[in-house]
């Protein structure tokens, strides 16, 4: 069977006299199964009490130890506590089907609360049996079956294997991180996405009589706020299923042993309950909702949270086109767009006596991609004797679109970029499509397009595998036997833009921090790179944007992370427009000596640019989708994702679907990779982030501070 890869960046464009539909689609046959993926381009209050995003507070132990050096878990003696550590082994070691879901796997009540707070959710499913065991029973299973993705399968034998396959990883939350060497790395690789091979997070049960109980009297605000899974009433099951009875008897003050432990939740209301039952036979309940617990939050808190940081771009241009199938050239209009959010501000000694906030933002290299408008070696090569490869530069250009819109906030003529957000400053839900009132506002002037790109993740990657010897050859530095190659441009969609924008116009475009900026309490409005943590799929997961122009969010209770791609083809590249740099010209460019195109402007000399192609490798977690409307599509891509304790995660940049298995699901890359790396380079972008911004001497609100 054949997978159609369809990038598409589509906007639906309206106003009140005209419906205009522009998308852009590139397509591509690949030799798998069917996976169509689609780009996602396209007050009055009470405090709240969420911790600083960029620094969330942590204990000493916390700051102590890393994703690496766990704090062992506490376990007490099985005569003591028959919620003791169940056997790592499996009974029987060389049945590679052994069953997984068996109590030998259980991870019910087994950690010590020091345990549960001293570590995040990645380090805690790493010293659960559930984990221990499956990994094992995989590693087994996939060298036991010789187990090689890259083979064809016959239809039953290949949805058999990949049932097994997917059955093991739903025990772990993670896959393309297997074997022993490059060439077993690449044969274990597996492609598909499905959502039968996707942790899910595990809760007590619940209850439905509370009768004959005593009052439990408890201020849970310092419980949430050091529970390792989140503020949410659903991370406090959470916490409790991993608890052991011991911490959950001198937690609760109890003269008796425990017996049983069940908890009812409403994350969309925000309230959870508890009953706890003793050996006595005595019951224990409690109540606790957002309204009587400051530190407990609800859905809706993180929706509001990415909404105040988020808004949609949109890039109008004139440029060049050749037509894919006639080959006849033409000048058409398109624009370029997606979901964009504000990380920090770069502070700058004249900055009082200035118009402009210089703010660096996120999103996707491929919302702010211009290399088709402004790369003119795409249509003619640098020895080209075309009549109109020295005249191009006149037709390209940006244009000010505004659709008939009235442009109330900047009379300019000069090009600008475009935003547009939506008309509340507070969510009722998790979606606001009140467009009553919606202007697009001229907000950054579109001269700052080469200085921009600020950063992007680059690093090398090796043990990968093309899928054809042109792509080897083509794309790829280094190219050894049967198409394994390697390349110092990896990296992931991503990228921090460093742009100004007019003070008058902030509010028009960030509200929420147009109230804060210049004051003491920006420092903890700003997201900045976040906590340093690796993510589990057993903590929740929010993310947001602007698809179809219209702000929505989804959650997301479980999913899987692929650590890499291992099997790659041209369709994995994207590429950024940048100002041109001699030395880095011939860095990044130097492959096949792609460099000499770029030596001179295309345009004129200040804006001599040139290409940086990266490889979109970085780890990517693919979200639990129950229901398909819930999936962000078109315009979203470039969303900020958080975590249930308002840490940045990663940003997404893909909505796709597996037909094969049944599954919608969207593509988050991660802040800190899960994958192996050469160089020195550990798959963090947060640290990559601020040790740039060391180098380039650049201080900022949160990230990288005056001292």
């Amino acid at each position: 069977m054949k997978r159609n890869l369809n990038l598409l960046l589509g906007f639906l464009l309206i106003n009140t006299s005209a419906f205009i539909g522009i998308s852009c689609s590139i397509q591509k046959n690949k030799n798998s199964i069917t996976n169509n993926q689609v780009s996602n381009d396209g007050e009055e209050e009470k405090t709240r009490l969420i911790p600083n995003p960029s620094t969330n507070q942590i204990t000493k132990k916390e700051k102590e130890s890393s994703d690496t050096e766990l704090i062992k878990p506490k376990i007490n003696n099985p005569q003591e506590n028959k919620n003791s550590i169940p056997q790592t082994e499996p009974n029987n070691k060389n049945n590679i089907n052994n069953d997984v879901d068996r109590k030998d796997y259980s991870d019910l009540h087994l950690f010590s609360l020091e345990f549960l707070q001293n570590n995040n959710p990645y380090q805690i499913i790493k010293q659960t049996p559930s984990y221990i065991n499956t990994l094992k029973d995989l590693n087994n299973f996939l060298k036991n079956e010789k187990i090689n993705f890259r083979d064809y399968y016959g239809e039953y034998r290949k949805k058999e294997l990949n049932d097994k396959f997917w059955n093991y990883t739903n025990k772990i939350g993670h896959y393309n991180d297997f074997g022993e060497n490059d060439k077993q790395k690449v044969e274990w690789y597996n492609d598909q996405v499905s959502k039968n091979g996707m942790i899910e997070q595990k809760y007590l049960d619940k209850f439905e009589n509370k009768n004959n109980f005593e009052a439990l009297n408890y201020n849970f605000n310092d419980l949430i706020s050091k529970n390792p899974f989140g503020f949410l009433p659903s991370n406090l099951s959470q916490l409790f299923y991993y608890m052991n009875f011991d911490s959950i008897k001198k937690l609760f003050n109890l003269s008796n042993d425990v017996k049983n432990i069940k908890a009812n939740f409403d994350d969309s209301n925000g309230w959870f309950e508890l009953l706890i039952t003793t050996t006595n036979n005595k019951n224990f309940y409690i109540k606790i909702d957002t309204n009587s617990t400051q530190s407990l939050k609800k859905d809706l808190d993180y929706y509001q949270f990415i909404y105040d940081h988020t808004f949609m771009l949109k890039m109008d241009f004139k440029r060049w086109n050749k037509d894919p199938y006639t080959w006849k050239d033409s000048i058409v209009t398109d624009f370029k767009g997606g979901t964009m959010w504000v990380v920090d501000r770069i502070v700058n000694d004249d900055e009082k006596n200035s118009d402009y906030w210089d703010l660096l933002f996120a999103t996707n290299i491929h919302v702010f991609t211009l290399n088709k408008a402004f790369d003119r070696s795409l249509y003619f090569n640098k020895d080209s004797n075309h009549s109109d490869k020295n005249s191009w530069h006149e037709y390209v250009k940006f244009e000010n679109n505004n659709y008939n819109m009235e442009n109330r906030y900047n009379n300019s003529s000069d090009p600008m970029f475009w935003t547009l957000k939506t008309n509340s400053d507070k969510l009722a839900l998790k979606y606001n499509d009140d467009q009553t009132i919606n202007k697009w506002v001229a907000s950054f002037e579109a001269k700052q397009y080469l200085d921009a790109p600020y950063y992007t993740p680059r690093y090398t990657v090796s043990g990968i595998k093309t899928k054809t010897v042109d792509d080897a050859k083509l794309y790829f530095e280094k190219e050894f036997d049967d198409r394994m190659v390697e390349t110092k441009n990896g990296g992931a969609d991503f990228v921090l833009l460093r742009l100004k924008i007019k003070k008058e116009i902030l509010k028009y475009v960030l509200p929420a921090l147009d109230k804060v900026i210049g004051k003491p309490e920006e420092k903890t409005w700003h997201i900045g790179v976040g906590k340093k943590e690796k993510f589990s799929p057993l903590k929740t997961q929010f993310y947001a944007g602007y698809p179809d122009y219209k702000f929505k969010g989804n959650k997301s209770t479980g999913g899987i992370i692929s650590a890499s791609k291992r099997y790659v083809d041209a369709d994995d590249f994207q590429s950024l427009w940048v100002k041109y740099n001699e030395n880095e010209n011939k860095d990044w460019n130097s492959h096949n000596q792609k460099y000499q195109e770029y030596t001179e402007p295309f345009k004129e000399q200040n804006e001599h640019g040139m290409r940086k192609q990266v490889l979109i490798q970085h780890s990517t977690l693919w979200t639990k989708i129950d229901n398909k409307e819930d999936a962000l599509d078109s315009g979203s891509s470039g969303s900020m994702a958080i975590d249930s304790s308002f840490n940045l995660i990663g940003i997404n940049y893909l909505h796709t679907t597996d037909s094969y298995n049944n599954t919608i699901t969207n593509g988050i890359n991660l802040m800190e990779g899960n994958s192996t790396y050469k160089n020195g380079f550990d798959g963090d972008l947060r640290n990559d982030i601020k040790n740039k911004l060391i180098k380039d001497k650049i201080n900022t609100i949160v990230i990288n501070p005056k001292k």
